[in-house]
């Protein structure tokens, strides 16, 4: 695939996530109110404790909640079978499509972080290091949803399966993510955690394309 194909593909899938931008405002939003509700229920000493966890955790569950819909769209309006025309070259489909969302996704939330740690008090060196974790598995969770949509894209009503299936793929992520931010909040080096998460970003995100693609295929002819 040409470089100027792929910048093509590239502004559509923006343009795509521009029409639904409605779909990043509700995340947005959930992300916002989540986190507040929590601080008008903790004290402020509790906050400081307890606040770093629950910031990362919502932003990892407002991550999942935008790929429930993945394929869906291109399912019905045929698109996908144009992309599985497409032999290797639907392997940087893929991989587009990933960097967009994440883009959209991912950028935003992590602007709304650095507005709420304000309120909360947070040290800057607690707040990078959620930056840096989420850096590290925003995009691995993106990609493994894609996986686990690319199973159930052709079934209706299939939110609850996909985060049935895709929660236990994220348990070990998503506990080394809080574990690299708790350590910088005791002032304990998270340099080995980082390292572990770095190691499974790069394995989720050489393989994972291959896998959502032969997943693809296989359920599109079914």
């Amino acid at each position: 695939m040409q470089l100027r194909q792929l910048t093509y593909l590239a502004k559509v899938e923006f343009y795509k996530n521009y029409k639904c931008a409605y779909n990043t405002l509700q995340i947005i939003c959930f992300y916002v109110v989540s986190a507040v509700l929590f601080g008008f229920t903790m004290a402020p000493e509790q906050i400081i404790k307890v606040g770093p966890a629950w910031l990362w955790f919502t932003m990892s569950f407002s991550l999942i909640l935008a790929i429930t819909d993945f394929f869906a769209e291109e399912y019905a309006s045929g698109v996908l079978a144009r992309y599985l025309l497409l032999k290797d070259d639907i392997y940087f489909v893929i991989l587009i499509k990933a960097i967009v969302t994440t883009a959209t996704i991912l950028l935003p939330l992590l602007i709304s972080l650095v507005v709420i740690s304000q309120a909360f008090c947070l040290t800057n060196a607690v707040v990078y290091s959620i930056i840096v974790a989420m850096l590290l598995t925003g995009p691995v969770v993106l990609l493994l949803g894609m996986m686990v949509a690319s199973l159930v894209y052709n079934l209706k009503n299939n939110n609850v399966l996909m985060i049935g299936l895709l929660l236990p793929l994220l348990v070990p992520v998503l506990l080394l993510g809080l574990a690299s931010v708790d350590a910088v909040q005791n002032n304990v080096s998270n340099t080995a955690l980082l390292a572990i998460l770095a190691a499974i970003f790069t394995v989720v995100i050489s393989f994972s394309p291959f896998a959502i693609a032969y997943f693809l295929r296989i359920n599109y002819r079914a």
